[in-house]
């Protein structure tokens, strides 16, 4: 089975007040099987990940060290491609009640 990846998910990989064990298993799923993110997964986990280090709450050089580790994991960024004007984010963000961002995460696969 696939995985698609959320940056919630992610991001308590290096947040040290987030981490958990589920957390921690999904991550050594990741490392073994792979996962796949929406391009907009960039954006976001820099975005948090800038927050976190703004708040105090991780060093510059962490942060820095966790966009490395993220880029050695076999994770696989979709292309939006057509799927940015075709509007199928919306439909999902207004069939399952969720955000287009959060949507963008259903039409991977």
């Amino acid at each position: 089975m696939s995985l698609v990846l959320d940056v919630s998910i992610a991001a308590r990989w290096f947040l040290r007040d987030e981490r958990d064990d589920g957390a921690a298993a999904l991550l050594a799923r990741v490392a073994e099987d792979g996962a796949y993110v929406p391009a907009l997964f960039r954006g976001e986990i820099q975005s948090v990940l800038l927050g976190a280090e703004r708040a105090s709450r991780i060093d510059p050089d962490d942060v820095d060290a966790a966009l490395d580790a993220l880029r050695d994991l076999p994770i696989i960024v979709e292309s939006p491609g057509e799927r940015v004007f075709s509007g199928s984010e919306l439909h999902l963000a207004r069939h399952y009640d969720l955000t287009p961002y959060d949507a963008a995460y259903l039409g991977i696969l």
